[in-house]
């Protein structure tokens, strides 16, 4: 079977059956009602501090504003346009566009609209860190570094490396964000279209403890 048709398996399992890709009501953007008297600790003000708190932080602006010291990628919850990156995908699922890409890259957040938890698991409902990468062309060796941001002499951490030589080459790539401390990352991904040549992208994450 290949990875395209393996994708398209793991998709149809999600609607239908839920499971590792399931996404709960919880996991969707909190309304800033549904937040008010959440509090985004240290890092709101910019400060130094451990990062804590709730696991959405919106209060009266999208949640990933609310870190002033980590220039967190948008999420974006409106319906996700195909054009960008192919379909396949259902539109509702929250999204980010990769950075400081050479290609286009659309990383689907099965796991909702909140920051990172350490460890890639969501204490309060169970949920995994899953994000499908969207790529806007065909990619083989997709590797998957992230590097804390607040560390300078940080290395970076492998998160997830698929097979190499992979073929065919696919346009789309499950993976499972395990950072392993909180903090502001940014998670690098590296891969390779069909003669070789670097197809590269960033998302900064806030990870919560």
């Amino acid at each position: 079977m290949d990875r395209n048709a393996l994708v398209r398996m793991l998709i149809a399992g999600t609607l239908l059956c839920g499971g590792i890709w399931f996404m709960p009501a919880a996991a969707q953007e909190a309304t800033p009602a549904a937040a008010s008297g959440f509090g985004c600790t240290a890092w709101q003000a910019g400060t130094p501090g451990p990062v804590t708190g709730p696991e959405e932080c919106t209060r009266s602006e999208p949640w990933w504003t609310s870190w002033s010291s980590c220039a967190i990628t948008r999420v974006h919850s409106e319906a996700y346009d195909p054009s960008l990156a192919g379909g396949g995908v259902p539109e509702t699922i929250p999204w980010v566009r990769a950075e400081h890409a050479n290609a286009v890259i659309i990383g689907h957040q099965w796991y909702g609209n909140r920051p990172l938890h350490v460890g890639g698991s969501f204490p309060a409902d169970g949920t995994n860190a899953k994000v499908l990468w969207h790529f806007s062309e065909p990619v083989r060796d997709l590797t998957i570094t992230a590097t804390n941001l607040d560390d300078a002499s940080a290395a970076p951490v492998a998160i997830e490396t698929g097979p190499a030589n992979t073929s065919p080459a696919s346009t789309q790539w499950p993976s499972s964000l395990a950072i392993p401390s909180a903090g502001c990352w940014r998670v690098d991904l590296h891969a390779t279209d069909d003669v070789g040549n670097p197809v590269t992208g960033s998302v900064t994450y806030i990870v919560v403890e």
